[in-house]
């Protein structure tokens, strides 16, 4: 066994160690004052001696002129030359920067993609990520390295940009992102509580309608008849005119519930649903309307469903009210994730830029189509110029069709207990109606 270094020995190598400590005190402030023109590292290359003249000054020179963190270092990584900027990044002292590896100012689980950024950087530029050590923690940084030509010892730039201000800013950014998804979900609900609450309101106006004032005009209707055959005469003008207005009003009556509260469910299919709305146009309105489906479309819960009936509802009615003509199309396809519901006709446009720009005039007009779209994920897209017809194109996420047949398919049993049969409100009770269009005229 080898006996331990005698007191004389010891006290001989502490005064070496010093020596070579204070030489490198020296030789590394000779350098950061600029008295040395020259610097000696040894590596896995052997020795080399690294310039700090010609050359090198001016990379030393655009280096600490640079706006971004950057240092000079050796192919093995040692910090030869660093600026102030990446003294700043790290909040350092730029003294004890110098002649460091730069392994151990850089996060241990990036050592593998420094040793691969300062290898690749002798044959390309190479770009990645690397996390920096400093005072108050890491530092995430965009590096960059490229291979500075020298006539005999090869050097390696870096150049770093902090990226903390970046990542909290994204950060920032993905908050605010799902605060407003969230919103936005919210936001839907509530449009999808509206269309709910807007057509049980119509049903409930449909069912006053139907069992209370139809029921009163046909009991109207009724005792006209018995008091004019109690009277035992023939009736005359004034009660066959009477009886004709008992007929209009209950088939007014009759044609507003059904148009506020249409005799199907919507969970039936929006085929279904637009045509028996294509029907209904074409009986009140003269207004021929097709409806065509490419592909299968996805069944859509109640509450898109009733939104989108009411739209093209609109639709239909502008192009009676102001297209000059008798026919119109309605199209459905599924193009991607999104449903597509074109209502076309070949009629007199308009100028849709403007129309675009400008509120609805009814309380469902365009402008207020597109804002319910839009709390959906929906949108409206507007094509017409003057005289060459209009098409206007509701675009529904896939997606949210089917979310909305989960919720409606969760409250469809207690909403079917509630309320009553829309095919039953849609006729009077005990074949009244029939009754209705026979009595004296």
């Amino acid at each position: 066994m080898k006996s331990p270094p005698s007191r004389q020995e010891l006290k001989r190598q502490v005064a070496e160690l010093s020596v070579r400590l204070r030489e490198a005190e020296e030789a590394l402030a000779v350098i950061r004052e600029g008295e040395v023109d020259a610097i000696v590292v040894s590596g896995r290359r052997g020795t080399h001696v690294f310039s700090l003249a010609g050359a090198d000054s001016v990379y030393r020179l655009i280096v600490e002129s640079m706006q971004e963190a950057a240092l000079t270092a050796t192919p093995e990584g040692r910090i030869l030359f660093c600026n102030r900027q990446f003294s700043a990044m790290l909040k350092l002292p730029l003294d004890t920067l110098l002649g460091r590896k730069l392994a151990d100012l850089v996060a241990v689980e990036d050592h593998r993609i420094l040793a691969s950024l300062l290898n690749a950087a002798e044959s390309k530029p190479v770009k990645c990520r690397l996390r920096f050590l400093g005072r108050t923690g890491t530092i995430p940084s965009h590096a960059s390295a490229s291979f500075l030509p020298q006539q005999e010892v090869p050097t390696i730039c870096v150049v770093a940009a902090d990226l903390s201000d970046l990542e909290a800013s994204d950060a920032h950014l993905r908050q605010s992102n799902a605060e407003l998804q969230r919103r936005a979900a919210q936001l839907r609900r509530l449009a999808g509580e509206l269309a709910q609450a807007e057509d049980r309101e119509r049903r409930r106006l449909a069912s006053i309608l139907h069992d209370g004032l139809q029921q009163l005009l046909v009991g109207a209707q009724l005792q006209m008849g018995r008091v004019i055959a109690e009277s035992g005469k023939r009736p005359g003008p004034t009660s066959r005119r009477v009886a004709q207005l008992l007929d209009q009003s209950i088939e007014m009556s009759r044609s507003l519930a059904l148009e506020i509260s249409p005799p199907f469910r919507f969970g039936s299919g929006l085929v279904a649903a637009f045509s028996w709305l294509a029907r209904s146009m074409g009986e009140k309105h003269s207004l021929e309307v097709l409806v065509k489906a490419k592909g299968e479309i996805d069944p859509a819960g109640e509450e898109i469903s009733i939104l989108l009936f009411r739209s093209v509802q609109e639709l239909l009615l502008n192009v009676v009210k102001h297209a000059g003509v008798q026919t119109a199309v309605i199209l459905l396809e599924v193009d991607g994730d999104h449903l597509h519901i074109s209502v076309a006709d070949n009629g007199r446009g308009f100028d849709a830029e403007r129309v675009e720009q400008a509120p609805g005039d009814s309380g469902f007009g365009l402008f207020s189509i597109r804002e319910r779209l839009s709390l959906v994920g929906g949108r409206m897209d507007i094509r017409s110029t003057p005289g060459n017809g209009s098409s206007f194109t509701l675009v529904v996420p896939v997606a949210s069709l089917r979310a909305d047949v989960g919720r409606t398919a969760a409250g469809r049993s207690d909403s079917s207990r509630r309320q009553p049969s829309p095919a039953a409100r849609g006729r009077p009770r005990g074949g009244a109606a029939g009754r209705a269009h026979t009595g004296p005229r």
